[in-house]
């Protein structure tokens, strides 16, 4: 069995890996046109492509406007990974809160304060799970820390999960702050972190093929695992749950 959270997680990201296998078949016929049309592709018109337009005719010029191409959907996908993880855990916490765990274990120290008007205004008592599971979640991402992030959401519903499998997705889960915040240029912090990686503080990183090929298999190992450990310890009901 799978929780309904993992399910949508699956589907939707999905379309994101589609997209970067989309973008490596496109470069791969890209590379296949041979020099002579006096176009960097065919059909490529001034009016509806200025700016490829101006690009040369020629193998160069191809490969470096697919490998560019490439590097930023790599990029994006870590960043829509991480908020789709976010996602899902919002939802599991609402799933976990329907299902009456203990609400001092789910809470925490993540305490926050609640507009009495503004609950009673929501309507209904599922709407009410939805708000207090986004602001606890809320108050989780406020550590700012992508390990503190993934270790309190398994404490808070004692997932006990394996710390191994944790470790290697999250080199690539905080990849995404250094691509999308620093544009790919390594900070001390992460290089200190993730030696294996073997990068240095100040080194320019862009996600390479293979790079993008491990992180979706790291982060889909990490995913696979909580929802394992999501369905195995009976945090939520049944059906919150399916094949």
């Amino acid at each position: 069995m799978k929780s309904k959270p993992y399910v949508r997680f699956l589907n939707r990201t999905a379309l994101f890996e589609a997209d970067l296998e989309l973008a490596d078949a496109l470069s791969y016929l890209a590379s296949q046109q041979a020099v002579g049309s006096g176009k960097i592709l065919p059909n490529v018109e001034s009016e509806r492509y200025p700016r490829l337009a101006k690009r040369r005719d020629s193998a160069g010029a191809r490969k470096d406007a697919c490998k560019h191409l490439n590097i930023t959907l790599r990029a994006a996908y870590l960043k829509d990974i991480y908020e789709e993880i976010g996602h899902y855990m919002t939802d599991v916490l609402t799933c976990a809160i329907r299902r009456g765990l203990d609400p001092g274990r789910i809470i925490g120290s993540h305490r926050f304060n609640v507009d009495a008007s503004y609950l009673l205004s929501l309507g209904t008592w599922e709407r009410v799970l939805d708000y207090v599971a986004a602001e606890l979640f809320r108050k989780l991402e406020t550590e700012r820390s992508t390990i503190k992030l993934l270790t309190s959401f398994s404490d808070k519903l004692n997932l006990a999960v394996d710390n191994a499998i944790l470790e290697t997705a999250l080199p690539y889960l905080d990849l995404r702050h250094i691509l999308v915040h620093r544009d790919g240029r390594i900070d001390r912090d992460f290089a200190a972190r993730h030696p294996q990686l073997g990068l240095n503080e100040g080194d320019d990183f862009s996600l390479s093929h293979a790079d993008i090929v491990n992180a979706r298999k790291a982060i889909s190992a990490l995913m696979a695992h909580f929802d394992d450990r999501v369905i195995r310890t009976g945090s939520i009901l049944p059906e919150d749950q399916q094949p």
